[in-house]
């Protein structure tokens, strides 16, 4: 899982989506049938503070299919900031 972004060019404006916290998620099924999965995702600063909350989904993944989505806080935030997965939930799908 990858977290933050870039910090904005001193020339530029950031946009408000590049204050936003943002993470990279890697969904694997690791059962062995198909699944549906959403995994949420906190993002946090470096003395613990929450910034928010985002969730990465997936839909009838195969057993050992794998599949990357985006979590997106919706707070704006402009430092550096740490994500860790908060819960993960598994739904069977056919």
């Amino acid at each position: 899982m990858s977290y933050g972004y870039p910090p904005p060019q001193p020339d530029r404006q950031p946009s408000p989506y590049q204050q936003w916290p943002a993470a990279e998620v890697e969904i694997v099924n690791h059962s062995g049938a198909r699944a549906s999965c959403i995994v949420n995702v906190e993002f946090m600063d470096g003395d613990g503070t929450r910034h928010g909350e985002g969730p990465a989904s997936s839909s009838s993944l195969d057993a050992g299919q794998k599949s990357v989505d985006g979590a997106q806080g919706l707070g704006k935030f402009t430092g550096r900031l740490t994500c860790r997965v908060a819960q993960v939930s598994r739904f069977p799908t056919r």
